[in-house]
């Protein structure tokens, strides 16, 4: 994009147009109608040449007056409507402000890895699932009827849709942990109730609505994949 102003106030894309769209057929109708507006409210004055100057919509002036209201949006610019500006502003690239914040996050054996290795697996023992397997991942595992969780135990009306029960892996202290979801359900571990965090030993059994899961792990003090990053 190339943000040009032509000689009537008006911002446009020179790439786009080879003249300014505003202008054609004579002067500026948008300059001919707009409003310009005093600053008000103290500690808003323009102190400096490089200060943005804004006006202050009043509540007599109507919503069309506010839309062309007048805006100086540097030093010798001079004033261009409202609308203009906002426009001028929306049609700058946003992604270049946030490049950084929209790369995808890296796992804790992202990088080293090619794909995200398996940690441990609930094993459906009783329910709609039964001898059905749900590989456990790094991190928390989110355990729901959607199909967005990572453990979907679809067919269990008792089953919250979202984030009933987390099962966590911590990889540093190689543990897995047991912790309740953002649901309002219940669910046990061995006949417990889980109202905090729950320490997980091989072979526990998570009640989930009427589904029972065996939590059989992989990674714990005899292995983890850190060995595997190592090699």
């Amino acid at each position: 994009m190339n943000l040009t102003k032509c000689n009537n106030g008006h911002y446009y894309d020179a790439d786009k147009y080879p003249s300014c769209p505003h202008c054609v057929g004579g002067g500026s109708t948008d300059d001919d109608v707009t409003v310009n507006m005093e600053q008000t409210g103290a500690g808003f004055g323009n102190t400096s040449g490089n200060s943005q100057t804004v006006g202050f919509w009043e509540p007599s002036q109507s919503s069309a007056s506010v839309s062309q209201a007048s805006v100086t949006v540097g030093p010798g610019s001079g004033p261009v409507s409202l609308k203009q500006a906002v426009s001028a502003a929306a049609a700058v690239p946003v992604n270049v402000q946030r490049e950084e914040d929209e790369e995808k996050t890296v796992s804790y054996y992202g990088g080293v890895l090619e794909t995200e290795p398996v940690v441990g697996w609930l094993v459906c023992i009783e329910g709609k699932q039964l001898g059905k397997a749900f590989e456990l991942k790094n991190g928390k595992n989110f355990i729901g009827r959607s199909s967005q969780m990572d453990v979907v135990l679809e067919g269990d009306a008792n089953v919250s849709r979202d984030r009933h029960a987390i099962v966590t892996y911590e990889p540093k202290g190689r543990a897995f942990f047991a912790q309740p979801g953002e649901s309002r359900e219940l669910f046990y571990v061995n006949g417990q109730v889980v109202l905090m965090n729950v320490v997980l030993q091989h072979k526990d059994i998570l009640s989930v609505g009427k589904t029972q899961l065996m939590f059989v792990p992989l990674c714990g003090p005899d292995f983890s994949w850190d060995e595997m990053k190592k090699q």
